[in-house]
């Protein structure tokens, strides 16, 4: 049975390698509820939460007060400045420890990835416990051997609050650039699919073009550059990163940045995006009883795929997030997919969801022999009217040696 965390008022002590995370107050008004634990990593496998704004967190880098990367080479050194950047940046959202949803790591390694799931010395209540991803990649500062990023239960919210907020000086606590945190009013949530654009060639004009073909979608939805919460690139080749962020900076010019996160993937494209959005705040959020849950858009001039949407907008008021999913050892790789979605297929059970309340899905693929079988069996699973918003990305390693995939998806419940 899943534990809700309606009283938020304890200390949450969780190490995230090094570093202890320790809070004393919590708003007890939202409802958040942890399902279970994953043996693989020691983290909830789901957590859902209604009634509350998104804290979402900007990618942070291990990077001290002198703006520099610390104790290069040293994993143990550099968590401990993650942890204490990652809780500025909680702090500075108004947010608290005790109620982080999701906890997504980027590693440059399998063995450090092995010190941010072992390094945890006292292992926090079931009531306090994350759901948490992991890619293997590199990272924007190539000195940094691990970053992070997180999605934290804010407030319930003004009623009225349509507007996605911006908080901190994203440079104080470790990102390069941006806010801490942008903040999604409570209300109806927008997940666009990853979009690539070739461009003339390099990272600038695949940016600049992918960016444009999202202003546009956006325009389709009524929306507006100030409604983006959280863009994330998976970019080839990381070095080139810099050039993506001055892209970023061009396409949001005039207007305040949202929260931004870059993984490296193996691909012919130099750059995919995707986007989290506000979809208008809590006027028109439904009652999920009385009303659709999703809305699955195609925006003029794109194709609908039978196993992943271009745009999901989730109406009804209660987010669930699972775990990147690991299962089975020494599997080959169809062994390993029907693995890893009969797992996700029990979570979405235990947490009253199901395959046609999917909004998005990450899928990291290690090997093409993987990515083979997962094309090959996502549509048993999808009913082909209501795929997920997706990015699937090939990349240099899971997290977890002997795993070439894993997967996380953000739903609803009817």
């Amino acid at each position: 049975m899943p534990e809700a965390s309606r009283d938020l008022a304890s200390p949450l002590l969780c190490w995230l390698g090094a570093g202890l995370i320790a809070s004393t107050a919590a708003a007890a008004e939202p409802e958040v509820t942890r399902y279970g634990v994953e043996e693989s990593t020691g983290f909830a496998s789901a957590v859902s939460v209604s009634g509350a704004e998104l804290i979402h967190l900007n990618q942070l880098l291990p990077i001290g007060a002198d703006g520099k990367v610390v104790s290069p080479g040293d994993v143990a050194k550099q968590l401990v400045q993650l942890n204490e950047n990652l809780i500025a940046a909680i702090s500075a959202a108004g947010g608290d420890v005790t109620r982080v949803l999701k906890l997504n790591f980027y590693v440059t390694s399998p063995q450090v990835a092995e010190t941010v799931l072992r390094g945890k010395i006292t292992p926090p209540p079931l009531e306090f416990l994350p759901a948490l991803s992991l890619v293997v990649t590199s990272l924007p500062d190539p000195d940094a051997l691990v970053a992070v990023d997180a999605v934290i239960a804010g407030g319930p919210g003004d009623a009225a609050a349509t507007t996605v907020r911006r908080l901190g000086d994203g440079k104080s606590v470790g990102a390069r650039l941006g806010p801490a945190a942008a903040i999604l009013p409570v209300g109806p949530r927008v997940y666009i699919s990853g979009q690539a654009e070739a461009g003339s060639g390099g990272v600038a004009s695949a940016a600049r073009e992918t960016l444009a073909s999202l202003g546009r979608t956006l325009d389709f939805l009524g929306l507006t550059r100030s409604d983006v919460v959280q863009v994330k690139a998976f970019v080839t080749p990381m070095t080139s990163v810099g050039e993506f962020e001055a892209e970023v900076l061009r396409f949001f010019a005039g207007g305040e940045l949202p929260v931004i996160s870059s993984v490296q993937w193996e691909s012919n494209l130099p750059i995919e995006i995707e986007m989290v959005v506000s979809g208008g705040g809590n006027a028109a959020v439904t009652d999920a009883a009385g009303g659709e849950t999703i809305e699955f858009l195609t925006p003029p001039g794109m194709t609908a795929s039978p196993v992943y949407c271009r745009v999901a907008k989730v109406l009804a008021p209660t987010t669930i997030y699972t775990t990147g999913i690991f299962a089975g050892q020494g599997l080959n790789g169809e062994q390993e997919v029907a693995a890893v979605l009969k797992r996700l297929g029990e979570i979405l059970e235990q947490t009253g969801s199901d395959w046609r309340q999917l909004a998005k899905a990450t899928y990291y693929v290690a090997d093409e022999d993987t990515s083979l079988e997962l094309n090959r069996q996502r549509p048993k699973h999808y009913d082909p009217a209501r795929p997920p918003a997706a990015s699937k990305a090939k990349v240099a390693g899971t997290g977890i040696e002997g795993h070439q995939i894993t997967i996380d998806l953000i739903g609803t419940r009817p």
